[in-house]
């Protein structure tokens, strides 16, 4: 079976699906996870994660007024934690 929730609002957007049955991963389950968040009215900063592919993605992007645009992903394979900052 699979069980999924997503929220989206204000700025802020979440999904998460979690898949429990075999198929999906050596131990049966798999968990999906995604969202976004608006730090300014133009920047966005998005994550993912994906529990089989042991895939975690985080990124910014955005217009910066005459600065140009900010556009950053960084992925971590094989690690379910991923730290990073951003300076603007």
């Amino acid at each position: 079976s699979t069980v999924g929730l997503s929220y989206a609002g204000g700025g802020k957007s979440l999904g998460v699906t979690y898949y429990e049955k075999a198929g999906t991963s050596a131990t049966g389950d798999n968990l999906v996870a995604s969202g976004s968040m608006a730090v300014s009215p133009t920047i966005t900063l998005t994550g993912s994660y994906n529990k089989d592919d042991a895939l975690t993605t985080i990124g910014a992007s955005g217009p910066l007024g005459s600065a140009g645009t900010v556009s950053a992903v960084m992925s971590s394979t094989g690690s379910s934690k991923i730290t990073a900052s951003f300076k603007f």
